[in-house]
């Protein structure tokens, strides 16, 4: 072999890396890393919420034909102000939530229009003895001293619960997404709303020097709320909280809710929806007195939204005086709790 042979060998194979180098990245770029790019846009929210907000969010993709048994596997979790996603092409349903919340689940998330958001059940200490049960506010030997019917007293427990975005349906469906050989990325643009709205408690009661704690609860409030539509369903719960002093006279609690549900009109009496106040006090004679009101009345059903306000009022309680008043709100020991009192107003 001549030296002229020899160096043209030389530059062949010094070419050779580049060649097979410009191939690799020929691949890798006809692999797009993203085809859609959803954009969440918070500018729906108040702008209070628009300083704090979540701290990521899930994006769901739905295909449209569901007959066909697609499966809605296409699932992202992104930033506050999302990212991009890789889809195959195709006709989809678009979902986007705040995936931040400890207190709620999720289900039904095999299909868009199933999908709900709902509080679990809670439970609560009894305060005769101590037992953690899941049904202790309305209790079977104090069934005939309550304004609870038939329906509220088979309630599950629950809390309150975390702050929920969601997109509208109108605002999240995406078309013609671009497909898996598509180079070029689209953007489509969601805008989450606040799902929902509290209710501030405030609760005037003399005597309170003699209190050492107050709990409280309230039925009919909805557990479930439906992502796609963000509606509410009729599945109700009664919420149970405690109670904090502010002043000498006064006890308040705010509480996220999904909202308070009503019943149709013509429902029998002992199977319609009831907005029930309890508070029961725990005074420092280690006693428990019970209040019960209906407080249905303040609520006005027709304009429950998203991020108001639902105040409630209590301003007739007339606690027992007792001899030692030196407990303050907060001081006992729950499994300490003796008889239950009830009070009628």
């Amino acid at each position: 072999m001549t030296i002229k042979n020899c160096k043209l060998i030389a530059f062949l194979l010094l070419l050779l890396p580049l060649v097979t180098s410009c191939e690799r990245n020929e691949l890798c770029y006809s692999h797009p890393h993203g085809n859609l790019y959803v954009n969440v846009v918070w500018d729906d929210v108040p702008p209070l919420i628009q300083n704090t907000l979540p701290e990521g969010m899930a994006i769901r993709f739905f295909h449209k034909d569901e007959a066909a048994g697609y499966p809605y596997a296409n699932h992202f979790y992104r930033g506050p102000y999302g990212g991009l996603t890789n889809v195959p092409n195709g006709d989809y349903k678009l979902m986007v939530y705040n995936s931040d919340t400890e207190r709620i689940n999720l289900k039904g998330l095999d299909k868009h229009n199933d999908v709900c958001a709902f509080l679990s059940q809670r439970t609560r200490n009894n305060y005769l003895s101590g037992i953690v049960s899941s049904s202790n506010v309305y209790r079977i030997e104090y069934l005939d001293d309550t304004r609870a019917n038939t329906r509220t007293r088979s309630e599950i427990l629950i809390g309150q619960t975390d702050r929920v975005f969601t997109t509208m349906s109108q605002d999240a469906r995406s078309t013609a997404i671009g497909g898996i050989d598509n180079a070029e990325t689209d953007t489509i643009y969601t805008h989450p709303q606040s799902r929902v709205m509290w209710t501030k408690i405030t609760v005037k009661a003399n005597g309170l020097k003699g209190a050492l704690s107050c709990a409280g609860s309230i039925s009919g409030v909805n557990h479930t709320l439906q992502l796609h539509d963000s509606n509410t369903t009729d599945e109700t719960g009664t919420i149970i909280f405690d109670m904090f002093q502010t002043d000498d006279t006064t006890l308040s609690q705010t509480l996220y809710i999904f909202g308070f549900e009503q019943s149709p009109a013509g429902t029998p009496r002992d199977e319609s929806i009831q907005q029930i106040l309890r508070l029961e006090f725990l005074m420092t004679d280690n006693k428990v007195y019970a209040y019960e009101f209906d407080v249905a009345n303040q609520i006005d059903f027709a304009n429950l939204k998203p991020e108001t306000e639902v105040p409630i009022y209590i301003t007739e309680i007339d606690l027992p005086t007792m001899t030692d008043q030196s407990g303050g709100l907060f001081d006992a020991d729950i499994s300490n709790w003796g008889d239950e009192i009830i009070t009628e107003l």
